[in-house]
């Protein structure tokens, strides 16, 4: 039985999936618009159905931000904005610096003038734009060029009759335009807000990345430490810690996929071998998933005219870390921008500008598509299932009743290699309804053989049913289905409810009678006395210990407890097994026994003259029972040396000595306690060090104030280099004052350096602080102490004779000689000096203003802040 899939080029968004054809057709949808900003490629949608290098983002690489829906901004643009919906603001600028724009701000949708404050300035910059500089729809809101007093201004965008000077508003930078100068253009601006042009083209970057034939331009995954294993095809990457360590390769377009899990635990992307992405060696960076966190710490935005991160899936993109390089698509999502840059192009659905500012590097990469053969991969499936468990005799496709088990075996073809799928599927009633009886397996595909694109083979699901299961669907047929999924979207099915060789019946009846004396037999675990039975037989004492059964019988009150279940097997006889070694020695002494055996006091309990009387309800019979079961415990007193012999085992194993640092994040001066209560604010660190191979190896944590970090796997002997490469808090006004590195071996570089070195010892953890100094932003006076100087006469003092003795007559500078100074001079000791105190005391005075000067602004200069 075989299942082929009807779509065709399917990957990891589901139903979205498209063909070479369609993606074509999107493309040429998308840049074909009639904005065209200056530099695009005019064969740009021939080349996505040709196979051509082209710009993706071309039909947006004219404007900063282009939000297909709602805007608002309260960081600064820097280059053109569109807006789809609604725009407002919170102050800000917005600037253009190139050359050719075709608008300095676009509005759709209108002015929001009630989520608007302050005064959105617009700045032409150095460059002009190609049409108006404000393409606004003017729906609630006015334009005016005169300020109150009729006088002409330049051109001011106001809530609906609010006169010049009123804020919000939105002022033009630049002189020469008029009221008349605004309004929106809808035929010029329409089709770069279309929703679907914009889904395509980050739903066909996604998925040409998902074709064999770009097999070779993908970023696989390795594992390793510090460097690649040797024979690694590249591109590749591996991760330290929280860095991204990627070797591109160089010439080639180079294809990242990312899950918005793996994107949320890397901090940076570490480009080795000195390859970085360029305009021969561009990176393209898919993100799947509908929440998405951008964390990173990238670089000084070189790169970024060459990255594209592509977001096809997302509906909420958050930016919380450094700044990110590369042009971001997200037309499902909202950006909420919170910190730092973004350098590139950003197209969303609707976002929160906050951070920093925008930075205008429009991407400039290629794309270059490819075909698989000319033709899609079309994964098929075929299913083998049989009962391999728990079958009814007879009958192939019947399942016992006390449960049992079915493997299918599923049969694959058209697979891509070396590429991971899960294999998943569920009984099901005839009519459909699931019976949660599933199963799943998750397999990587080997490698293609040489001429193949495409790989094949087998997977085994194995369906347990249970005896509640069988109860519960006793009589009915149940149906194997199964599902091939690559990632989250289902490439492959088996679903036919009338597939007889997937059909199984569940019998309703158990197919092997049970008497219901046999369970209760085995309970009292009579099995092991029952091989002392034919021991039992031999002596002539056994009659007299079955008539002993007959007389318990009548008495109802003692079969009450275990002996019922037991007289019907002769379980009495087990009881006696143990006496018959003793009987045939001394069999009237055994009355002595009672009080050392228990199965002993059986015979004397049972005397022929007891069974009129009333001995038998006595308590000691139902004593018997009760003192037997006991002896059934005695493996259970063994179990508990069990657990007694393993625990002595099991703290040996974790006290296993590692090197590693505990380092502890301090906080003090003037602003600590700020940063302290700071719930932002985090210090990254990077340790680094070279091994005897000579390779230089990495790592990076975040540490906060307070909360201890352990770094383990360090190795020992070698010294370690500690940096701080980041400090951020969002407590307004703190400047940091100097980084103090300390602990057992730790030496603190001189000066405001960031840096440290600890060398550890095997076996053993170290406690590093990282202390960070805080001051106020606020100047503070240092007051250096100037020694007290002696008055100096109105001429300087005559140099002592250096081959004399030590001196007591000091030669000092002049603080303020008298108009008759001359070079040279001798001073006196004793009153000479007294006497001229009060004489050049502003001298002192204005030396010490200077002083004071020069230090506090020597200190002020070396303050360093966030």
């Amino acid at each position: 039985m075989e299942s082929k899939n009807p779509l065709t080029e399917r990957g990891r968004r589901g139903l979205r999936r498209l063909s070479g054809a369609a993606l074509a057709a999107a493309v040429v949808t998308a840049l074909t618009m009639t904005v065209t900003p200056a530099g695009a490629e005019p064969d740009a949608a021939a080349g996505a159905a040709t196979g051509t290098p082209y710009n993706p983002l071309a039909t947006y690489t004219g404007f900063n931000v282009v939000s297909l829906g709602d805007l608002h901004i309260t960081a600064e643009s820097e280059g053109p904005v569109a807006v789809g919906g609604k725009f407002s603001f919170t102050g800000s600028q917005t600037i253009v610096k190139q050359t050719g724009a075709p608008a300095a701000l676009v509005v759709k949708g209108g002015v929001d003038w009630t989520k608007s404050t302050g005064d959105h300035q617009v700045n032409l910059g150095e460059g002009n734009v190609t049409g108006q500089p404000l393409s606004v729809e003017m729906s609630g809101t006015t334009a005016r060029d005169t300020d109150e007093n009729g006088k002409s201004q330049n051109l001011r965008l106001v809530k609906d009759g609010a006169p010049y000077g009123s804020e919000p508003r939105i002022s033009l930078n630049a002189g020469g335009y008029q009221a008349a100068d605004t309004g929106y253009d809808a035929a010029q601006y329409d089709s770069l807000f279309d929703r679907s042009s914009a889904e395509a083209v980050s739903e066909g970057l996604a998925d040409a990345g998902d074709k064999v034939c770009a097999a070779g331009d993908v970023i696989k995954k390795a594992e390793g430490q510090n460097n690649l294993a040797e024979g690694t095809e590249l591109p590749a990457y591996l991760m330290q810690g929280n860095s991204a360590w990627i070797w591109l390769k160089k010439g080639q377009q180079n294809i990242l996929n990312l899950t918005a899990d793996e994107l949320a635990d890397i901090r940076e992307f570490n480009f080795r071998d000195g390859v970085l992405p360029s305009a021969d060696t561009p990176l393209f960076i898919n993100v799947t998933g509908a929440e998405v966190t951008l964390n990173l710490h990238e670089g000084d935005g070189s790169t970024a005219p060459y990255t594209l991160w592509n977001f096809p899936d997302a509906t909420t993109v958050r930016q919380e870390g450094d700044s990110l390089d590369g042009s971001v698509l997200a037309p499902k999502a909202h950006l909420q921008k919170e910190k730092a840059n973004i350098e590139g192009n950003i197209i969303v659905a609707s976002g929160d500008m906050g951070g920093t500012e925008q930075h205008y590097l429009p991407f400039a990469g290629k794309f270059t598509p490819c075909e698989d053969d000319g033709q899609a991969v079309d994964p098929t499936i075929s299913t083998s299932a049989e009962v391999t468990e728990g079958q009814v005799e007879g009958s192939q496709k019947t399942v016992s009743a006390k449960g049992g088990t079915i493997t299918d075996t599923v049969t694959f073809a058209g697979l891509r290699p070396e590429t991971e799928y899960t294999m998943s599927g569920e009984l099901a009633a005839q009519d459909g309804t699931p019976t949660g009886i599933r199963q799943a397996v998750t397999f990587t595909t080997a490698a293609a053989k040489e001429g193949k694109s495409t790989v094949e083979g087998s997977v085994a699901l194995t369906y347990t049913v249970n005896a509640e299961q069988a109860q519960k669907y006793a009589g009915q047929s149940l149906v194997v289905t199964e599902q091939l999924a690559l990632g989250a979207e289902v490439v492959a099915k088996h679903t036919d409810l009338n597939d007889k060789a997937q059909t199984f019946v569940i019998a309703d009846e158990p197919t092997v009678p049970t008497k219901p004396t046999e369970p209760s037999t085995t309970e009292p675990t009579t099995t092991e006395p029952s091989t002392t039975e034919p021991s039992a037989t031999e002596p002539s004492t056994t009659e007299p210990t079955t008539t002993e059964p007959i007389t318990t019988e009548p008495s109802t009150t003692e079969p009450t407890t275990t002996e019922p279940t037991t007289t019907e097997p002769s379980t009495t006889e087990p009881t006696t097994t143990e006496p018959t070694t003793t009987e045939p020695s001394t069999t009237e002494p055994t009355t002595t026994e009672p009080s050392t055996t228990e199965p002993s006091t059986t015979e004397p309990t049972t005397t022929e003259p007891t069974e009129p009387g009333t001995t038998e309800p006595s308590t000691t019979e139902p004593m018997e029972p009760s003192t037997t079961e006991p002896t059934t415990t005695e493996p259970s007193t063994t179990e508990p040396t069990e657990p007694s012999t393993t625990e002595p085992t099991e703290p040996g194993t974790p006290d296993e000595p590692t090197t590693g640092i505990e380092l502890v994040k301090k906080v003090t001066g003037d602003r600590a306690a700020d940063v302290e209560s700071d719930p932002h604010a985090a210090f990254e660190v990077q340790l680094s060090w070279k091994g005897s191979d000579g390779i230089e190896s990495f790592k990076k944590v975040t540490v906060t104030p307070g909360e201890p970090v352990d770094i383990s796997d360090l190795p020992h002997g070698v010294e370690i280099t500690l940096t701080e490469t980041n400090a951020s808090s969002s407590a307004n006004g703190v400047l940091w004052s100097d980084i103090v590195w300390s602990g057992e071996g730790v030496k603190d570089e001189s000066g405001h350096s960031r840096q440290g070195t600890v060398t550890l010892d095997e076996n053993k953890v170290a406690k590093v602080t990282l202390d960070n100094v805080t001051a106020d932003r606020d100047c503070q006076i240092v007051i250096p102490v100037i020694p007290l100087l002696p008055e100096n006469p109105t001429t300087p003092v005559t140099p002592v004779n250096p081959d004399s003795p030590q001196a007591e007559n000091v030669t000092y500078p002049v603080v303020n000689p008298g108009d008759g100074a001359s070079s040279g001079g001798s001073g006196s000791t004793g009153g000479s000096s007294l006497a001229n105190t009060g004489a050049s005391v502003m001298g002192l005075g204005a030396l010490a203003v200077i002083l004071v000067g020069g230090g506090a602004w020597l200190v002020m200069r070396s303050r360093r802040e966030v």
